[in-house]
């Protein structure tokens, strides 16, 4: 015989979904805020082109400047040779037109111009203050100034090693 088992349990709740509706303003973006993302992404994207435009002109004027560089600095070791080819050459040395071409270029650089200068001057200061100087005669009186000037008539070297003690003759 069979017997029906009825166990014992209640039906599943039955639940009720609610859906709540938003309003339609709140569930679109707003226009505003589009329009000003999109701005944004416009702007951002006109930099980085606008960056990459300014980063290839520096580069081509980088490379410009090397170039430009190098070339300078061929131009300035071939001057530099032809310098010293000249300087040692024995025909053009003892040439006066060459001579004073070669002082003419060499006085127009600074350095050398100024030490030639400075040289002149000390060479002048000393043969200005010897000449100012009492002779042998004159060292005996005491207190009288030295009322008659001697002549300098003295011809004298310059040398550009400044560190080298000049010729006298």
């Amino acid at each position: 015989m069979l017997t029906p088992i009825l166990i014992a349990q209640s039906p599943p709740p039955k639940t009720k979904k609610v859906i709540q509706q938003k309003p339609a303003a709140e569930s679109q973006i707003s226009p505003v805020l589009l329009a000003t993302s999109g701005g944004l992404l416009l702007a951002v994207i006109a930099l980085v082109v606008y960056g990459r435009l300014q980063m290839k002109q520096m580069e081509k004027k980088l490379k410009f400047e090397k170039f430009r560089a190098r070339e300078l600095e061929k131009k300035f070791k071939l001057a530099l040779e032809t310098i010293r080819k000249m300087e040692t050459n024995p025909d053009l040395v003892n040439s006066r037109d060459f001579n004073l071409d070669y002082l003419r270029m060499r006085m127009s650089e600074e350095v050398f111009h100024f030490a030639i200068l400075n040289q002149v001057k000390i060479r002048i200061k000393d043969k200005i203050s010897q000449a100012l100087r009492p002779n042998q005669s004159q060292q005996g009186t005491v207190g009288i100034a030295n009322t008659t000037g001697r002549q300098v008539d003295e011809i004298f070297d310059v040398e550009y090693e400044t560190g080298t003690p000049p010729n006298t003759a």
